[in-house]
């Protein structure tokens, strides 16, 4: 009988068709595309017990950018903080987001322009430190999740694109 619902599901697509709703409603079989997946030599992500409070600057995990919201910098923008920002920032970021945050990055290529999201525009100004953390944190569209780096180094790069949005001169 599986077989049978597996091969009808195969020409109709895989979202939002009949059979997909009716297999959705069997807990036991589970959708693959609504999983967290875990990369290579990277930790799962795992949910704290409950009520559980998070020590140092370790956040709380959750799965889209928007449940970090309300979290709050733990590191103040000190000249070492923004060096360390920097150095991951042209590691991992300027690749896509350009060396100033407006984008232009060597991987623009393959992209059409305005793809990648400027980080100096007014929109990003408007995000919330815990919203961009988040982001860094689990990706969202074209940008990976960078979980495999340390939650300080990430909040590091917040304080960096904190101190280009203010350099920049974009209102």
């Amino acid at each position: 009988m599986l077989a049978g619902l597996a091969l009808a599901a195969g020409p109709a697509g895989c979202r939002g068709t009949e059979i997909e709703d009716a297999l959705g409603k069997v807990s036991w079989f589970g959708n693959m595309r609504d999983q967290a997946a875990v990369e290579p030599y990277e930790e799962p992500p795992r949910r704290p017990p409950e009520g559980a409070v998070p020590v140092g600057a370790g956040a709380a995990l959750g799965l889209l950018p928007d449940d970090y919201e309300e979290l709050t910098n733990p590191f103040p923008a000190t000249s070492e903080s923004l060096q360390i920002g920097k150095e991951r920032y042209d590691i991992y970021c300027s690749v896509c987001h350009g060396a100033e945050g407006a984008g232009g990055g060597s991987i623009e290529g393959p992209y059409p322009r305005g793809l990648i999201n400027e980080l100096v525009s007014q929109r990003a100004r408007e995000l919330s430190d815990g919203y961009i953390f988040g982001m860094i944190s689990v990706g969202r569209g074209l940008m990976p999740n960078y979980r495999r780096m340390p939650q300080e180094e990430r909040w590091h790069i917040v304080n960096y694109v904190r101190e280009l949005q203010e350099g920049s001169g974009n209102e």
